[in-house]
């Protein structure tokens, strides 16, 4: 292929991927990249320290040094024209382009047509946008660059011989150790296959064990010092159930993290796309040809090990679809490559032509996947409520929350959160969960913290079911949003003959209809019609009968007015916070 062509063709497709990745959003995502602002804006502002007094209070937590941070912070003084925050939205769209080129450089070594087909998978594969769009400045997008930069330096090493690239590579392993807890998955693929490589190659000379040696100990010193428990660590091979995410074993944490929801086979296709079953037809013809020319033999190793460990950590949920997609499309690539360019040289142009435009029309089955993303982020009315958690509270204030907006607390309000989205369902969950369903405030008393409040949301209120989880069981915390109809009638509201009909309809009185929120259907034996006021309320809440004198009920529906302890101290349309007025055993 002309040189000037697939300069062309890939420069359409650095293009799709900013399209594919792009939407209107110009604030950060999800829960982790909250986590990555606030320890940049910490360096930025010499602000950093060993310990993290924000997390796990009052000891905090050890503060590890992490390269995308500091990557993060440093790279950002280029561009002083807009904020941290607005700077790191676009993170993920320079590593996605980044990681194009780069798997173009991958595929190229076998023929233009790999790397051309490389490049387009790592653009339009839908779990790989997902994970590195716009504005998901998680740390996915640089594990993606990091695993094909890996892949590119084995292979050149193989291509040349040359030791430098061994040496990029342990210093590679090294980087990713500092920003990605997963990083073993790629240590063990990488040194695994250099260590097959060079006992193969032992047979003829003894000295080639420096093939395995040189990048090992460029990696395993540099990583030592950075915690000196990296190689025993290494040395256990089990752990996490092989899964890079600790997986708590009492909880099926699928239940309350959506990323993690457990992959069923239906779900496949729609991540992967054309690299699952063009995948898994390259890995039958490069051990094929491994077979056949044994110079194929070590990338075989590399990339069956890769796509063997994706496969393992699987395990751990959806998100991990991620992982198993690089394998994926660097073997799709490979076997499309090696196709095209047999019909390329039987002068069969049209029909690789076609074949080009079909995979590509296949692959980009829906134009607009990016947009049906679910991004789960703090809208204003939440960074109204964050900032004035940070121009009001104390300075040693502790939020106590749901742990979906722990980073977001730390990141924004500036505030030590109780319990974050770094921690796995553990004791601090069941806790928060038995808390807002006792009946009493003893367990806020137990705490040995000064300056405590409660931070409850509306979320909380919908999904209420998803806390209780944590006790074992499932108390479902319904609330209904009923339309009234042109013909009204206040007291209906009132009514004692409240239906819930089959259809979801509920009927109030002899005229109102009005349409539940979701369509759940409840007897009122079960369930009663608990309101905020005696004011006309906007809003029906049904409450199981066990939760309706518990704190939850109490704070937000009834705001803490029958509390002693507690207090409302601020509200917003949909967020409360309440100052806990209880003196600790530390505080006596």
């Amino acid at each position: 292929m002309n040189k000037k062509i697939s300069f062309a063709i890939l420069i359409f497709i650095l293009f799709l991927t900013v399209y594919l990745r792009w939407n209107d959003q110009n604030i950060l995502t999800g829960c982790d990249p909250y986590y990555h602002y606030r320890k940049a804006d910490e360096i930025l502002n010499h602000e950093i320290s060993d310990m993290d007094y924000l997390r796990n209070p009052p000891e905090g937590t050890v503060y590890e040094k992490n390269f995308y941070h500091y990557f993060t912070a440093y790279s950002y003084k280029l561009v002083p024209f807009l904020s941290l925050e607005e700077y790191m939205v676009y993170l993920p769209l320079i590593f996605s382009l980044l990681s194009v080129i780069l798997a173009y450089k991958v595929g190229k070594l076998f023929n233009v047509y790999s790397g051309i087909f490389a490049a387009f998978f790592v653009a339009v594969t839908p779990i790989v946008v997902e994970r590195t769009h716009k504005t998901f400045a998680d740390t996915d997008s640089l594990v993606l660059l990091f695993a094909l930069l890996l892949v590119y330096l084995y292979m050149k090493f193989l291509m040349t011989k040359k030791i430098v690239y061994l040496v990029f590579l342990g210093i590679t392993l090294f980087i990713l150790q500092s920003f990605w807890s997963g990083y073993w998955l790629f240590v063990y693929i990488s040194l695994g296959s250099l260590f097959f490589y060079s006992l193969f190659k032992m047979r003829k000379e003894i000295l080639n064990l420096k093939y395995f040696l040189i990048p090992s100990l460029v990696y395993i010193i540099p990583a030592t010092l950075y915690k000196s428990t990296t190689l025993l660590f290494l040395l256990r091979l089990y752990r996490y159930n092989l899964n890079p995410a600790e997986i708590q074993k009492t909880f099926d944490v699928s239940q309350t993290v959506g990323e993690l929801v457990n992959i069923m086979p239906n779900m496949l296709m729609p991540a992967l796309g054309l690299i699952l079953p063009l995948g898994l037809m390259g890995c039958v013809i490069l051990l094929y040809l491994a077979y056949k020319e044994k110079r194929y033999y070590p990338v075989s190793l590399m990339l069956v090990l890769l796509l063997i460990f994706s496969v393992l950590t699987l395990q751990g949920g959806y998100r991990f679809l991620f992982l198993f997609a690089i394998p994926l499309l660097l073997l799709s690539s490979i076997f499309m490559g090696i196709v095209f360019q047999n019909i390329w040289r039987l002068k069969y142009r049209f029909a690789g032509i076609i074949l080009i435009l079909l995979s590509f029309s296949l692959c980009i089955y829906e134009i607009d996947m990016n947009k049906e993303i679910e991004r789960i982020y703090p809208d204003e009315e939440f960074r109204e409520a964050l900032f004035w958690i940070d121009e009001t509270l104390e300075e040693d204030a502790v939020i106590i929350a749901w742990w979906d907006y722990g980073y977001w607390i730390e990141a924004l309000g500036k505030r030590a959160s109780y319990v974050d989205n770094g921690y796995r369902p553990n004791s601090k969950l069941m806790w928060f969960a038995e808390m807002l369903t006792s009946e009493d405030t003893e367990m806020l008393r137990d705490l040995e913290l000064s300056n405590l409040y409660i931070f409850l949301t509306e979320r909380e209120l919908y999904g209420f079911e998803m806390i209780s989880y944590y006790l074992g069981e499932r108390l479902e915390y319904m609330v209904r949003l009923p339309k009234k109809n042109d013909d009204y009638d206040f007291s209906t509201f009132y009514d004692e003959h409240l239906i819930f009909e089959k259809s979801g309809t509920v009927k109030i009185g002899k005229e109102g209809n009005f349409r539940p929120f979701n369509g759940y259907v409840y007897s009122m034996r079960e369930y009663k019609v608990v309101f905020p006021s005696e004011e006309m309320p906007s809003r029906i809440f049904i409450v199981n009968p066990k939760l309706e004198n518990v704190l939850f009920t109490e704070m937000y529906i009834r705001n803490a007015e029958n509390i002693s302890d507690i207090e409302l101290i601020k509200e917003f349309k949909k967020i409360k916070v309440f100052k806990i007025n209880i003196e600790s055993e530390k505080d006596e």
